[in-house]
């Protein structure tokens, strides 16, 4: 018998990390007569997909919540603030947790933390940053939706923000307040410092996953690439980085470092979701093949009106993969206005 699979994820989370409770704080807050917003479950290893929705969640609160004082708290020390954060919060306070495509059984630390903040502070505003949702149909995947619906739908303050619209369309039959917004990296489209490439020679990023999100399997990857490279240069490019502890202090170097990677391309070829961001944050040309749960076509189809430099491919494309013309695709070169509603449902809500 496998109690992983009987007893709900956060109960497993908490058995597996006990020991947090009993360590040191590491936040502290001077003033608690000031509003504060609170992003809980911020990244803190090498994912950079993960850590550009960090770093864009934390600037998209100090750029529109300036009357906040803005507190982070890394998914890896949540448990050991717990206490402390249940005695200072309160009513006033806004609680933001991580966007991405963790909603589901399949990244259970980030559904027990938000399962735990959403059952503990339910007088506080909580705002689930855009998610795409994935619960496997099997009778565990089953189990911890219900459980999911339970939990969220008995907080009134929960905001769910669902990232394309398929998540759209089955939170909304699950979830009591959910609202759609796109990807909170687009966030972060022209307020990073990224260097003009400087190069001529035509070189080809290829950023490839190799997990089971992947639609390729090994013969089918390998082929892809050896038809790229008939003709041209390629590099490897991936959306990881070398440094395993990332955090609010060296997050935003971290990022445009591997930002800079992109940016010496002339083209991205790639199905993973923050390959094509990070493409288009660069202004790079990307061809993009879908992941198994859709949510690259997905989010793409959510920014579509704003003629991003991408071209959507089938896995059965790849004998035409280079014969996709960019030349006249026109880029706005302005900012992605789809947050606006997102703010506004905060500040109502409050």
């Amino acid at each position: 018998m496998n109690l992983k699979k009987i007893l709900p994820l956060e109960i497993n989370f908490e058995i597996k990390n006990f020991k947090e409770y009993f360590k040191n704080n590491t936040i502290k807050i001077e003033n608690n007569n000031k509003k504060h917003i609170f992003f809980l479950d911020s990244a803190s290893y090498n994912n950079l997909g993960d850590q550009a929705i960090s770093f864009a969640i934390s600037k998209y609160i100090v750029d529109n919540f300036g009357d906040y004082e803005y507190i982070e708290v890394s998914e890896k020390v949540f448990l050991r603030n717990f206490k402390y954060l249940k005695k200072y919060v309160n009513q006033n306070d806004i609680i933001c947790l991580s966007g991405g495509g963790n909603m589901g059984n399949l990244y259970p630390k980030y559904e027990a933390i938000r399962r735990k903040v959403i059952k503990n502070f339910k007088n506080s505003k909580i705002v689930i940053f855009p998610q795409t949702i994935d619960y496997e149909n099997d009778k565990y995947g089953n189990r911890e939706l219900k459980r999911s619906i339970k939990v969220y739908n008995a907080n009134p303050n929960l905001i769910v923000c669902a990232r394309e619209k398929k998540s759209y369309n089955i939170m909304k039959n699950l979830y009591n307040n959910v609202i759609l917004v796109s990807d909170i990296v687009f966030y972060l489209y022209g307020k990073l410092n990224i260097k003009e490439k400087t190069e001529n020679n035509r070189k080809i990023g290829i950023c490839l996953r190799k997990d089971k999100e992947s639609i390729f399997n090994e013969e089918e990857r390998n082929k892809l690439i050896e038809e790229i490279k008939k003709s041209n240069d390629i590099v490897y490019l991936s959306t990881m980085s070398d440094i395993k502890y990332i955090n609010k202090e060296n997050r935003e170097e971290v990022l445009i470092n591997k930002l800079k990677e992109f940016k010496a391309c002339d083209l991205i070829i790639t199905d993973r979701l923050h390959g094509m961001i990070f493409s288009i944050l660069c202004d790079i040309p990307c061809i993009a093949f879908d992941n198994s749960n859709k949510k690259v076509s997905g989010v793409l189809d959510m920014v579509s009106k704003y003629n991003v430099n991408v071209q959507k491919l089938n896995k059965q494309d790849i004998k035409d993969i280079l014969k996709v013309d960019f030349k006249n695709i026109k880029k706005e070169n302005k900012e992605f206005d789809i947050f606006n509603e997102l703010t506004k449902n905060i500040k109502l809500r409050n």
